[in-house]
């Protein structure tokens, strides 16, 4: 669903999975987006994707945000016994990024920013089947992402490895209760979740190298929810495939 309020200079995308919010909560989620439009009322680009997921083990909501603008991709998630309140909580956190964002845009040349817009691009050592993708993404089917995506393990792992050294507090837990292939798995769980919001004019490596990062952050900011996410798509891999994942 999308919001209607055609005041908004904001394209606003709203899923719900395991819940189904009522028409006041959801007016109330409307009204909190005032300041995050505002920051972005000028932009020629500026797409929301919203999803509210329930956990009935934890009776939390989770939910997770992506801002699309232009060159970039910024992302928050939280999770509370409210809807609303992680809400607001992820709304807020895009505001102070989307702040960061045009700090970075008006302190650095065109030829700079288009470098970093760039740097992170990843080549698969074996190219996708784009049909492939398109059809595990229509089907809920992860495992079948992956198969389709095999060709940027690699590179994601280098990647991963080499953007860890930023969280030095992620990176101190690394061959204790977390493992660099625990931050790939969720990376890809992280595409293979936004993949129908993906920019068309962004290649496929260069997209997916921007989420490794946000899947660094998650799992410093919410390590117990982010590891309970990486082991259940681990779990339906091997019931799927019959062979343990690694």
């Amino acid at each position: 669903m999308t919001f209607s309020d055609l005041s908004y200079n904001l394209l606003v995308n709203l899923d719900m999975k395991h819940c189904q919010l009522p028409s006041d909560e959801l007016s109330k989620m409307e009204t909190m987006l005032s300041p995050l439009n505002d920051m972005v009322r000028n932009f020629p680009v500026s797409k929301l994707h919203v999803l509210v997921s329930y956990r009935h083990r934890t009776m939390d909501y989770v939910v997770r945000t992506s801002l699309i603008l232009p060159g970039e991709t910024l992302v928050s998630s939280d999770h509370h016994r409210q809807a609303r309140t992680a809400f607001e909580h992820c709304i807020a956190n895009l505001v102070r990024e989307v702040q960061r964002y045009k700090d970075r845009l008006g302190a650095v040349p065109e030829q700079a920013k288009q470098r970093e817009g760039t740097h992170r691009e990843l080549v698969p050592t074996i190219p996708p089947n784009a049909e492939a993708v398109e059809a595990a993404v229509e089907n809920g089917d992860f495992a079948a992402f992956r198969t389709a995506t095999s060709g940027y393990e690699g590179p994601v792992t280098d990647l991963v490895g080499r953007w860890i050294e930023r969280y030095p507090q992620v990176a101190a837990r690394l061959g204790r209760d977390l493992h660099i292939s625990d931050l790939v798995e969720d990376v890809f769980l992280i595409a293979f979740e936004e993949y129908k919001y993906r920019p068309k004019d962004i290649r496929f490596g260069e997209w997916l190298g921007r989420h490794i990062d946000t899947a660094i952050k998650a799992m410093a900011n919410h390590p117990e929810e982010e590891i309970e996410n990486v082991n259940m798509v681990r779990l339906a891999r091997l019931a799927e495939t019959g062979r343990e994942i690694i």
